[in-house]
């Protein structure tokens, strides 16, 4: 996929296996989102890409696409698209001033359970920040955008927080939940 760039981490425990996947699609000058031959062609080897790895997954990232194209049909034959199941009519800032509203997407596998999902409304680009929550084996590990902590704008902007427990085994729980995605992170990187 030279058009386009691509990340993805997959996390292990036991037998079960979910790989998450950030994409930043082809971007194409005077397309206004809509399909071309090139969108189209990466997302058949996104989907193919995705099918190779027999995987749970996630997609999340900018795809640079429309909605309602076939682009994104193709994309959604095997996942669930969260901005459609949730009715999300915009993931742009402000700062954007084009109609178009779209370009963010989440993308599950339809197996994995999804807690909340949502548009954070953190003005730090034209983008606006995607919040997905969702459990793994009954786990779940809550983190959000470390900015809107700090009153100093700028600050925050490469950090996590997690989501407070109330029991102190569990808050170990998610440090090793959260440690073990850090080190399949990083063996991509």
């Amino acid at each position: 996929m030279a058009a386009s760039a691509r990340q993805w981490v997959t996390i292990e425990k036991d037998d079960n296996r979910i790989m998450i996947m950030n994409i930043h699609g082809l971007w194409q000058k005077d397309s206004n989102k809509k399909d071309t031959p090139e969108r189209i062609n990466q997302s058949r080897l996104v989907r193919e890409f995705l099918k190779s790895r027999n995987k749970r997954t996630v997609v999340s990232g900018d795809l640079n696409l429309s909605l309602n194209t076939e682009s994104m049909a193709i994309l959604e034959e095997d996942t669930v698209n969260l901005i459609k199941e949730y009715s999300i009519d915009s993931t742009r800032s402000s700062i954007y001033t084009k109609e178009e509203r779209l370009a963010d997407y989440i993308l599950t596998s339809p197996s994995i359970k999804i807690n909340d999902f949502k548009v954070l409304q953190y003005e730090i680009s034209d983008h606006l920040p995607l919040y997905l929550d969702f459990s793994e084996n009954n786990e779940t590990l809550m983190v959000t955008p470390g900015e809107g902590f700090y009153a100093t704008q700028g600050l925050g902007r490469n950090e996590i927080r997690v989501a407070y427990v109330l029991e102190e085994k569990k808050l170990i729980r998610a440090a090793h939940l959260l440690a073990n995605a850090i080190k399949q992170y990083q063996k991509i990187n």
